[in-house]
């Protein structure tokens, strides 16, 4: 539905385009749509095939806005009670999403001040006790715990350092079992715990790479790992790769820590 008209199934994948028209009437001009790609009638199809029309028939339909009538639901009243409730998950989506947010920029900053990095960690251990089954919530451990290892690393506690390094690997790894499998959450996982586990590291990206496409930071952590095990040709062949992917400032300035 938009301002130039609304597009529907018709049947079969088929779409068809409906006409504005005034406040209050029916929608009579309609075309077919011969144009829109398959996987989008599929998609409208598919919305469709959710209506209960026996429910729906039954219902006053909706009027304009801030008009009269009810929406049909698209479930039964039991069906949608086995549901997540939106107005529980929508608020702590938005707390996910601050966390995150916080990281990237404490990432960014070289880290966080102490009360700020304990206020964080107990906030993403309650997120993983509520739900230790969402990949996000693994990959923002895993930030974490690595801004845990900046501030260890401040204090000279190079034991704690490797104890949060190894957490974080593993929680980088859980989220990527569980569903995150792109390449910055691949990086990570390879990458965050790699120093004096580099063959391990470039064994874990040859894995995957193939299947979670690589990009400008898997090439420029696979250059770096060839080079701390002086593995001049591959860390070259790896530059060349990441300098035709490495397009943003942010990409290229990274690549030239490595890359020269």
């Amino acid at each position: 539905v938009g301002p130039t008209g609304t597009l529907v199934d018709t049947g079969g994948a088929r779409l068809g385009w409906l006409e504005p028209a005034p406040t209050g009437e029916p929608q009579r001009a309609w075309r077919q749509v011969t144009a829109a790609p398959k996987e989008l009638g599929a998609a409208i199809a598919a919305y469709r095939a959710g209506e209960q029309q026996d429910r729906m028939g039954r219902r006053t339909p909706a009027g304009p806005y801030e008009g009269a009538g009810l929406v049909a639901p698209f479930l039964s009243d039991a069906d949608n009670s086995r549901l997540p409730d939106p107005y529980r998950e929508i608020p702590r989506l938005v707390v996910l999403h601050q966390i995150k947010a916080q990281c990237l920029q404490a990432r960014a900053a070289g880290g966080l001040a102490p009360r700020a990095l304990r206020t964080l960690l107990e906030q993403v251990a309650h997120q993983v006790r509520v739900d230790p089954l969402n990949p996000e919530v693994h990959f923002l451990e895993g930030l974490a715990l690595e801004l845990r290892s900046i501030h260890e690393h401040g204090a000279g506690e190079p034991e704690k350092v490797a104890a949060s390094l190894k957490a974080a690997e593993a929680a980088f790894g859980r989220a990527f079992e569980l569903g995150r499998q792109d390449p910055r959450t691949l990086a990570l996982w390879a990458g965050v715990n790699g120093k004096g586990r580099e063959r391990l590291a470039l064994e874990r990206l040859a894995a995957w790479m193939p299947k979670v496409g690589a990009d400008c930071q898997l090439y420029v952590l696979k250059a770096r790992l060839h080079g701390e095990l002086g593995q001049v040709d591959e860390a070259a062949e790896a530059c060349e790769r990441a300098r035709s992917l490495c397009r943003t400032p942010e990409q290229k300035a990274a690549m030239t820590k490595t890359c020269r």
